[in-house]
Protein backbone atom coordinates (compact mmCIF):
# COMPACT_ATOMS: atom_id res chain seq x y z
CA UNK A 1 0.00 0.00 0.00
CA UNK A 2 2.80 2.43 0.86
CA UNK A 3 4.43 1.81 -2.53
CA UNK A 4 1.13 2.36 -4.33
CA UNK A 5 0.57 5.57 -2.39
CA UNK A 6 4.02 6.87 -3.36
CA UNK A 7 3.38 5.97 -6.99
CA UNK A 8 0.06 7.80 -7.09
CA UNK A 9 1.58 10.85 -5.41
CA UNK A 10 4.29 10.92 -8.09
CA UNK A 11 1.71 10.63 -10.88
CA UNK A 12 -0.33 13.48 -9.44
CA UNK A 13 2.78 15.64 -9.09
CA UNK A 14 3.88 14.93 -12.67
CA UNK A 15 0.43 15.29 -14.25
CA UNK A 16 -1.30 18.16 -12.49
CA UNK A 17 -4.85 18.51 -13.75
CA UNK A 18 -5.35 14.85 -14.74
CA UNK A 19 -8.23 14.12 -12.41
CA UNK A 20 -8.12 10.35 -12.92
CA UNK A 21 -4.78 10.23 -11.09
CA UNK A 22 -6.10 12.44 -8.31
CA UNK A 23 -9.17 10.23 -7.96
CA UNK A 24 -6.96 7.13 -7.79
CA UNK A 25 -4.81 8.77 -5.12
CA UNK A 26 -7.95 9.50 -3.08
CA UNK A 27 -9.05 5.85 -3.40
CA UNK A 28 -5.62 4.70 -2.21
CA UNK A 29 -5.71 7.07 0.75
CA UNK A 30 -9.18 5.84 1.72
CA UNK A 31 -8.06 2.19 1.56
CA UNK A 32 -5.00 2.91 3.73
CA UNK A 33 -7.14 4.84 6.22
CA UNK A 34 -9.56 1.93 6.56
CA UNK A 35 -6.69 -0.50 7.20
CA UNK A 36 -5.29 1.85 9.84
CA UNK A 37 -8.68 2.10 11.54
CA UNK A 38 -8.89 -1.71 11.60
CA UNK A 39 -5.46 -1.85 13.25
CA UNK A 40 -6.54 0.71 15.86
CA UNK A 41 -4.40 3.53 14.43
CA UNK A 42 -7.09 6.21 14.54
CA UNK A 43 -4.56 9.06 14.21
CA UNK A 44 -3.07 7.64 11.00
CA UNK A 45 -6.51 6.74 9.67
CA UNK A 46 -7.83 10.25 10.29
CA UNK A 47 -4.78 11.83 8.66
CA UNK A 48 -5.11 9.81 5.46
CA UNK A 49 -8.91 10.11 5.36
CA UNK A 50 -8.72 13.89 5.75
CA UNK A 51 -6.27 14.02 2.85
CA UNK A 52 -8.69 11.87 0.86
CA UNK A 53 -11.50 14.35 1.62
CA UNK A 54 -9.36 17.30 0.59
CA UNK A 55 -8.67 15.73 -2.79
CA UNK A 56 -12.27 14.70 -3.40
CA UNK A 57 -13.64 18.06 -2.32
CA UNK A 58 -11.17 19.74 -4.68
CA UNK A 59 -12.27 17.44 -7.52
CA UNK A 60 -15.93 18.25 -6.83
CA UNK A 61 -15.14 21.98 -6.91
CA UNK A 62 -13.10 21.76 -10.11
CA UNK A 63 -15.30 19.29 -12.00
CA UNK A 64 -18.86 19.68 -10.69
CA UNK A 65 -20.33 17.93 -13.73
CA UNK A 66 -18.34 14.73 -13.06
CA UNK A 67 -20.83 12.93 -10.84
CA UNK A 68 -18.38 10.20 -9.91
CA UNK A 69 -16.42 12.67 -7.75
CA UNK A 70 -19.50 13.69 -5.79
CA UNK A 71 -20.62 10.08 -5.38
CA UNK A 72 -17.16 9.11 -4.11
CA UNK A 73 -17.18 12.01 -1.65
CA UNK A 74 -20.56 10.96 -0.23
CA UNK A 75 -19.38 7.35 0.12
CA UNK A 76 -16.16 8.49 1.83
CA UNK A 77 -18.09 10.44 4.43
CA UNK A 78 -20.37 7.45 5.06
CA UNK A 79 -17.46 4.98 5.30
CA UNK A 80 -15.62 7.25 7.70
CA UNK A 81 -18.75 7.66 9.85
CA UNK A 82 -19.19 3.88 10.06
CA UNK A 83 -15.52 3.43 11.02
CA UNK A 84 -15.71 6.05 13.75
CA UNK A 85 -18.95 4.58 15.11
CA UNK A 86 -17.24 1.19 15.46
CA UNK A 87 -14.46 2.94 17.44
CA UNK A 88 -17.06 4.78 19.59
CA UNK A 89 -15.92 8.18 18.33
CA UNK A 90 -19.59 9.04 18.22
CA UNK A 91 -19.57 12.83 17.87
CA UNK A 92 -17.10 12.68 14.96
CA UNK A 93 -19.10 9.86 13.37
CA UNK A 94 -22.28 11.92 13.55
CA UNK A 95 -20.62 14.87 11.79
CA UNK A 96 -19.34 12.60 9.00
CA UNK A 97 -22.77 10.97 8.65
CA UNK A 98 -24.37 14.41 8.31
CA UNK A 99 -21.91 15.42 5.61
CA UNK A 100 -22.48 12.17 3.74
CA UNK A 101 -26.26 12.51 3.84
CA UNK A 102 -26.21 16.18 2.81
CA UNK A 103 -23.88 15.41 -0.12
CA UNK A 104 -26.09 12.53 -1.24
CA UNK A 105 -29.29 14.57 -0.93
CA UNK A 106 -27.86 17.42 -3.02
CA UNK A 107 -26.73 14.93 -5.63
CA UNK A 108 -30.14 13.26 -5.80
CA UNK A 109 -31.92 16.63 -5.97
CA UNK A 110 -29.81 17.75 -8.93
CA UNK A 111 -29.40 14.39 -10.69
CA UNK A 112 -32.22 11.99 -9.73
CA UNK A 113 -30.87 8.48 -10.29
CA UNK A 114 -31.28 5.17 -8.53
CA UNK A 115 -27.66 5.08 -7.32
CA UNK A 116 -28.10 8.54 -5.83
CA UNK A 117 -31.36 7.59 -4.15
CA UNK A 118 -29.54 4.56 -2.74
CA UNK A 119 -26.82 6.85 -1.35
CA UNK A 120 -29.55 8.92 0.32
CA UNK A 121 -31.20 5.83 1.84
CA UNK A 122 -27.86 4.48 3.06
CA UNK A 123 -27.09 7.91 4.51
CA UNK A 124 -30.41 8.05 6.33
CA UNK A 125 -29.82 4.61 7.84
CA UNK A 126 -26.30 5.58 8.90
CA UNK A 127 -27.63 8.80 10.45
CA UNK A 128 -29.99 6.65 12.50
CA UNK A 129 -27.12 4.52 13.80
CA UNK A 130 -24.90 7.49 14.64
CA UNK A 131 -27.73 9.44 16.29
CA UNK A 132 -28.55 6.38 18.39
CA UNK A 133 -24.89 6.03 19.39
CA UNK A 134 -25.03 9.68 20.52
CA UNK A 135 -28.08 9.04 22.69
CA UNK A 136 -30.54 10.77 20.34
CA UNK A 137 -33.18 8.03 20.08
CA UNK A 138 -35.98 10.23 18.69
CA UNK A 139 -33.79 11.51 15.87
CA UNK A 140 -32.55 8.00 15.20
CA UNK A 141 -36.13 6.72 14.89
CA UNK A 142 -36.98 9.41 12.31
CA UNK A 143 -33.85 8.64 10.29
CA UNK A 144 -34.51 4.89 10.28
CA UNK A 145 -38.13 5.50 9.27
CA UNK A 146 -37.00 7.71 6.37
CA UNK A 147 -34.45 5.10 5.30
CA UNK A 148 -37.09 2.35 5.28
CA UNK A 149 -39.42 4.48 3.14
CA UNK A 150 -36.66 5.33 0.67
CA UNK A 151 -35.59 1.70 0.39
CA UNK A 152 -39.24 0.70 -0.10
CA UNK A 153 -39.42 3.07 -3.06
CA UNK A 154 -36.23 1.62 -4.52
CA UNK A 155 -37.44 -1.97 -4.08
CA UNK A 156 -40.74 -1.12 -5.75
CA UNK A 157 -38.82 0.12 -8.80
CA UNK A 158 -36.04 -2.49 -8.75
CA UNK A 159 -37.36 -5.61 -6.99
CA UNK A 160 -34.42 -7.80 -7.97
CA UNK A 161 -31.72 -5.57 -6.47
CA UNK A 162 -30.59 -7.67 -3.50
CA UNK A 163 -28.57 -4.83 -1.97
CA UNK A 164 -31.68 -2.69 -1.58
CA UNK A 165 -33.46 -5.53 0.22
CA UNK A 166 -30.51 -6.17 2.52
CA UNK A 167 -30.16 -2.51 3.50
CA UNK A 168 -33.92 -2.15 3.99
CA UNK A 169 -33.87 -5.20 6.25
CA UNK A 170 -31.00 -3.79 8.33
CA UNK A 171 -32.70 -0.39 8.63
CA UNK A 172 -35.97 -2.08 9.63
CA UNK A 173 -34.20 -4.15 12.26
CA UNK A 174 -32.47 -1.10 13.73
CA UNK A 175 -35.73 0.85 13.71
CA UNK A 176 -37.50 -1.97 15.57
CA UNK A 177 -34.79 -1.90 18.25
CA UNK A 178 -35.40 1.83 18.78
CA UNK A 179 -39.18 1.42 18.89
CA UNK A 180 -39.32 -1.61 21.18
CA UNK A 181 -39.68 0.03 24.60
CA UNK A 182 -42.13 2.77 23.63
CA UNK A 183 -44.08 1.10 20.83
CA UNK A 184 -43.65 -2.70 20.83
CA UNK A 185 -46.47 -3.25 18.32
CA UNK A 186 -44.70 -1.08 15.74
CA UNK A 187 -41.38 -2.64 16.68
CA UNK A 188 -42.82 -6.07 15.89
CA UNK A 189 -44.04 -4.86 12.51
CA UNK A 190 -40.58 -3.66 11.53
CA UNK A 191 -38.71 -6.62 12.99
CA UNK A 192 -41.06 -8.94 11.07
CA UNK A 193 -40.20 -7.08 7.87
CA UNK A 194 -36.48 -7.37 8.70
CA UNK A 195 -36.79 -11.14 9.16
CA UNK A 196 -38.66 -11.52 5.87
CA UNK A 197 -36.16 -9.46 3.86
CA UNK A 198 -32.97 -10.79 5.43
CA UNK A 199 -33.84 -14.48 5.70
CA UNK A 200 -35.02 -14.39 2.08
CA UNK A 201 -31.71 -12.82 1.01
CA UNK A 202 -29.78 -15.53 2.85
CA UNK A 203 -31.99 -18.27 1.38
CA UNK A 204 -31.15 -17.01 -2.09
CA UNK A 205 -27.45 -16.64 -1.28
CA UNK A 206 -26.59 -19.37 1.27
CA UNK A 207 -22.83 -18.97 0.75
CA UNK A 208 -22.91 -15.37 2.05
CA UNK A 209 -21.92 -15.45 5.72
CA UNK A 210 -22.73 -11.73 6.06
CA UNK A 211 -26.29 -12.39 4.90
CA UNK A 212 -26.52 -15.22 7.46
CA UNK A 213 -25.37 -12.82 10.18
CA UNK A 214 -27.99 -10.24 9.17
CA UNK A 215 -30.74 -12.88 9.20
CA UNK A 216 -29.60 -14.17 12.61
CA UNK A 217 -29.66 -10.69 14.15
CA UNK A 218 -33.08 -10.00 12.64
CA UNK A 219 -34.53 -13.16 14.19
CA UNK A 220 -33.13 -12.13 17.57
CA UNK A 221 -34.61 -8.64 17.23
CA UNK A 222 -37.99 -10.12 16.29
CA UNK A 223 -37.91 -12.48 19.28
CA UNK A 224 -37.26 -9.53 21.60
CA UNK A 225 -40.13 -7.60 20.02
CA UNK A 226 -42.46 -10.52 20.75
CA UNK A 227 -41.16 -10.67 24.33
CA UNK A 228 -41.95 -6.98 24.79
CA UNK A 229 -45.57 -7.86 23.97
CA UNK A 230 -45.52 -10.95 26.23
CA UNK A 231 -46.08 -13.14 23.15
CA UNK A 232 -43.72 -15.74 24.53
CA UNK A 233 -44.66 -18.69 22.33
CA UNK A 234 -43.90 -16.66 19.19
CA UNK A 235 -40.71 -15.42 20.81
CA UNK A 236 -39.66 -19.04 21.42
CA UNK A 237 -40.24 -19.90 17.76
CA UNK A 238 -38.09 -16.96 16.70
CA UNK A 239 -35.29 -17.86 19.14
CA UNK A 240 -35.26 -21.33 17.54
CA UNK A 241 -34.76 -19.74 14.12
CA UNK A 242 -31.99 -17.53 15.53
CA UNK A 243 -30.23 -20.63 16.91
CA UNK A 244 -30.26 -22.24 13.46
CA UNK A 245 -28.46 -19.21 12.01
CA UNK A 246 -26.19 -18.32 14.92
CA UNK A 247 -22.41 -18.69 15.19
CA UNK A 248 -21.48 -21.54 17.52
CA UNK A 249 -20.26 -19.29 20.33
CA UNK A 250 -23.67 -17.58 20.61
CA UNK A 251 -25.74 -20.75 20.88
CA UNK A 252 -25.60 -21.25 24.70
CA UNK A 253 -26.87 -17.72 25.35
CA UNK A 254 -29.57 -18.09 22.70
CA UNK A 255 -30.72 -21.38 24.18
CA UNK A 256 -31.16 -19.63 27.52
CA UNK A 257 -33.33 -17.02 25.81
CA UNK A 258 -35.35 -19.86 24.26
CA UNK A 259 -35.70 -21.49 27.69
CA UNK A 260 -37.06 -18.30 29.28
CA UNK A 261 -39.55 -17.83 26.45
CA UNK A 262 -40.64 -21.47 26.60
CA UNK A 263 -41.12 -21.35 30.36
CA UNK A 264 -43.13 -18.13 30.17
CA UNK A 265 -45.31 -19.63 27.44
CA UNK A 266 -46.17 -22.54 29.74
CA UNK A 267 -43.76 -25.12 28.30
CA UNK A 268 -41.56 -26.02 31.26
CA UNK A 269 -39.95 -29.23 29.98
CA UNK A 270 -37.87 -27.59 27.17
CA UNK A 271 -36.66 -25.05 29.74
CA UNK A 272 -35.63 -27.83 32.16
CA UNK A 273 -33.69 -29.63 29.43
CA UNK A 274 -31.88 -26.47 28.31
CA UNK A 275 -31.02 -25.52 31.90
CA UNK A 276 -29.52 -28.91 32.64
CA UNK A 277 -27.58 -29.01 29.35
CA UNK A 278 -26.23 -25.49 29.88
CA UNK A 279 -25.15 -26.24 33.47
CA UNK A 280 -22.90 -29.02 32.12
CA UNK A 281 -21.06 -26.71 29.70
CA UNK A 282 -17.55 -25.49 30.40
CA UNK A 283 -16.36 -21.95 29.76
CA UNK A 284 -19.63 -20.09 30.24
CA UNK A 285 -19.15 -16.39 30.94
CA UNK A 286 -20.53 -14.51 33.94
CA UNK A 287 -23.62 -13.03 32.25
CA UNK A 288 -24.67 -16.46 30.90
CA UNK A 289 -24.21 -18.09 34.30
CA UNK A 290 -26.24 -15.30 35.92
CA UNK A 291 -29.05 -15.90 33.41
CA UNK A 292 -28.80 -19.64 34.09
CA UNK A 293 -29.26 -18.95 37.82
CA UNK A 294 -32.37 -16.90 37.05
CA UNK A 295 -33.73 -19.72 34.90
CA UNK A 296 -33.14 -22.36 37.57
CA UNK A 297 -34.86 -20.19 40.16
CA UNK A 298 -37.91 -19.68 37.97
CA UNK A 299 -38.04 -23.45 37.47
CA UNK A 300 -37.90 -23.85 41.24
CA UNK A 301 -40.85 -21.46 41.57
CA UNK A 302 -42.90 -23.59 39.17
CA UNK A 303 -41.74 -27.02 40.38
CA UNK A 304 -44.38 -29.58 41.20
CA UNK A 305 -42.96 -30.63 44.57
CA UNK A 306 -40.56 -29.46 47.28
CA UNK A 307 -37.81 -31.92 46.34
CA UNK A 308 -37.72 -30.72 42.76
CA UNK A 309 -37.94 -27.09 43.85
CA UNK A 310 -34.96 -27.51 46.19
CA UNK A 311 -32.93 -29.18 43.46
CA UNK A 312 -33.50 -26.27 41.09
CA UNK A 313 -32.84 -23.74 43.87
CA UNK A 314 -29.52 -25.45 44.66
CA UNK A 315 -28.59 -25.26 40.98
CA UNK A 316 -29.41 -21.55 40.92
CA UNK A 317 -27.10 -20.88 43.87
CA UNK A 318 -24.40 -23.06 42.37
CA UNK A 319 -24.50 -20.98 39.17
CA UNK A 320 -24.27 -17.74 41.16
CA UNK A 321 -21.27 -19.01 43.10
CA UNK A 322 -19.17 -20.05 40.13
CA UNK A 323 -15.97 -17.99 39.69
CA UNK A 324 -17.05 -16.32 36.43
CA UNK A 325 -20.36 -15.23 37.98
CA UNK A 326 -18.67 -13.89 41.10
CA UNK A 327 -16.32 -11.84 38.93
CA UNK A 328 -19.30 -10.52 36.96
CA UNK A 329 -21.15 -9.60 40.18
CA UNK A 330 -18.22 -7.60 41.53
CA UNK A 331 -19.38 -4.70 39.37
CA UNK A 332 -21.79 -2.50 41.31
CA UNK A 333 -24.43 -2.37 38.60
CA UNK A 334 -24.64 -6.18 38.41
CA UNK A 335 -24.51 -6.64 42.19
CA UNK A 336 -27.36 -4.16 42.56
CA UNK A 337 -29.34 -6.04 39.92
CA UNK A 338 -28.87 -9.22 41.95
CA UNK A 339 -30.75 -7.63 44.87
CA UNK A 340 -33.78 -6.48 42.85
CA UNK A 341 -34.07 -8.98 39.98
CA UNK A 342 -37.64 -10.32 39.94
CA UNK A 343 -36.44 -13.69 38.61
CA UNK A 344 -34.46 -14.18 41.84
CA UNK A 345 -37.09 -12.86 44.27
CA UNK A 346 -37.83 -16.17 45.97
CA UNK A 347 -34.13 -17.02 46.24
CA UNK A 348 -33.41 -13.96 48.38
CA UNK A 349 -35.18 -15.58 51.36
CA UNK A 350 -32.63 -18.42 51.33
CA UNK A 351 -29.88 -17.87 53.97
CA UNK A 352 -27.29 -18.92 51.38
CA UNK A 353 -28.19 -15.87 49.32
CA UNK A 354 -27.18 -13.62 52.23
CA UNK A 355 -23.87 -15.48 52.43
CA UNK A 356 -23.34 -14.74 48.73
CA UNK A 357 -23.97 -11.04 49.29
CA UNK A 358 -21.52 -11.01 52.20
CA UNK A 359 -18.91 -12.70 50.03
CA UNK A 360 -19.39 -10.10 47.28
CA UNK A 361 -19.12 -7.25 49.79
CA UNK A 362 -15.63 -8.28 50.91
Amino acid sequence: MAEALSAFRALVADHDGVYEYQASLAECLAAIANLEYLRGDSAGGSQHMNECYAIRELLVARYPAVLEHRESLARSYQTHAASWTSMQKNADALEMARRGLETAERLQAEYPRKQHEYLVAAGQSLMGSTLLANGQADGAAKSFEQACKTFDELIAQFPDEIDYRIQNGVASMNYSNVLRSASPENATRYSDRAVTLLTDAYRRNPSRSDYQSYAYNACGAHAQSFEALARHSEAADMWRKAIELAPKEDVPWLKLRLAFASLRSGAAQPAVEIAQQTADLNGLDGPSLYDLACLFNLLADQAGNETESLRFRNSALESLNRPATLEFLKQDVHRNQLTVDADLASLRSDPRFDLLLQQLAR
